[in-house]
């Protein structure tokens, strides 16, 4: 495995961490079986069945962020600059996260995403898509920072406890 596909993996990750950090923890408490399907479907829900404020907006924005993070990687895996096959350890928890019905219906029905479900498929052994053209390299690099720059405009999320609906 090459160490500049493993960076490459480790910076998309790095770049995402603050960002997706309420996220994971809503997810980290969901699998511990402390947040119910039914809980996570509400906070994960179209904002046209109820409208969205306060603290379920940032913790909707982080999960905006972790898709963010893989969506980046499917695009690096297509363009082959991560390692292939993903590392087990980041590949199961994506997997893991991606196939959390909640969470699917909201990347994939509610707010449709392509890259998200291209990933998951990915994960899933469904697809492997990819191509290697001699330039990647360099252009994956200036679009990370590209992309990195649109992500520091928009801002971070605040520190927000994270709360299972009332």
């Amino acid at each position: 495995m090459s160490d500049t596909l493993l960076t490459n993996l480790e910076i998309i990750r790095s770049r995402f961490e603050g960002g997706t950090g309420l996220a994971r923890g809503v997810l980290d408490i969901y699998h511990k079986g402390q947040m119910s399907d039914r809980d996570l479907e509400w906070l994960l829900r179209h904002h046209r069945s109820a409208k969205v404020v306060g603290r379920d907006t940032w913790l909707r924005d982080s999960f905006d962020e972790l898709l963010s993070m893989y969506s980046l990687v499917e695009i690096a895996c297509l363009i082959r600059r991560v390692p292939h096959p993903l590392p087990e350890e980041f590949a199961g928890v994506a997997r893991e996260h991606l196939n959390i019905p909640a969470v699917q219906a909201y990347y994939e029905t509610h707010y449709p995403l392509l890259l998200p479900t291209s990933f998951r498929l990915r994960l899933d052994g469904t697809h492997a898509l990819s191509e290697e053209k001699p330039a990647t390299e360099s252009v994956f690099v200036a679009f990370l920072n590209l992309n990195a720059t649109f992500e520091n405009e928009l801002g971070a999320c605040p520190g927000i406890p994270i709360q299972v609906r009332p």
